[in-house]
């Protein structure tokens, strides 16, 4: 028998002026946190993937063949993420942006990566910064640049804790 919760609580775009501006951001928190656990509690889309691969600022392309960019909850604060980005490059840098900021420092091996359409030997490297929102894709676990021009391809997933 499914359960609900009936959870409704409405919270203003912006703070009442009354409210200490910090205050209102940790209200922002618990409510976001509320509704997760209403949703992980009810069986609803919590742990459903969520494409974000429109609202990520992604760059580094001038244009995609494949522009997949996914992540879920897998508890209130704990997110899975997966991408993998094909196309002509613009740039010899790349990034993303999550959908909320990370915790603690993060760096891990990507999948497989292609420069200037030569597919490479060894692992891409994704780097966030401590409380940060952007994750910046290498080619290589040395951080080398990528080629401004040609195909460029990467590929990974990671987890990481919000804030």
């Amino acid at each position: 028998m499914p359960r609900s919760l009936n959870f409704n609580l409405n919270l203003g775009a912006s703070p009442d002026p009354k409210i200490d501006p910090k205050v209102y951001e940790e209200l922002q928190r618990i409510y976001t946190s509320l509704r997760l656990l209403a949703d992980q509690v009810s069986g609803d889309n919590m742990l459903d993937w969520v494409d974000y691969s429109v609202d990520s600022t992604i760059l580094g392309w001038s244009s995609f063949t494949t522009k997949e960019l996914q992540y879920r909850y897998l508890n209130l604060n704990t997110l899975l993420v997966q991408f993998r980005f094909i196309g002509t490059s613009n740039n010899s840098s790349t990034s993303f942006t999550l959908p909320v900021s990370n915790v603690a420092y993060l760096a891990c091996p990507a999948g497989l990566t292609g420069d200037n359409g030569v597919l490479s030997a060894t692992l891409g490297q994704i780097v966030c910064a401590t409380t940060a929102s952007i994750v910046q894709l290498h080619k290589d676990a040395t951080g080398a640049s990528w080629t401004a021009s040609g195909t460029k391809s990467i590929a990974g997933q990671f987890i990481y804790r919000s804030s």
